[in-house]
């Protein structure tokens, strides 16, 4: 299973901001979920959706703005 390493976590942890569902995400965008933790922008779907993958290794699929 793919993981975020830990160089990507710190980085993220020190200058990432909040996710925000009102907020249009790319590809490899990070952000810092208040339950799941760093997360990075794995895809970008055609329904409003982006598909991250979490630190935990766990892949969710989150509403944003688009």
């Amino acid at each position: 299973k793919t993981r975020l390493d830990d160089r990507e976590v710190s980085l993220a942890l020190a200058t990432a901001k909040p996710w925000d569902r009102t907020v249009s995400y790319k590809a490899g965008n990070f952000f810092i979920h208040s339950k799941f933790g760093v997360g990075r922008v794995e895809e970008v779907t055609t329904d409003h959706f982006i598909v991250v993958l979490f630190q935990d290794g766990e892949t969710r699929r989150l509403i944003h703005a688009s």
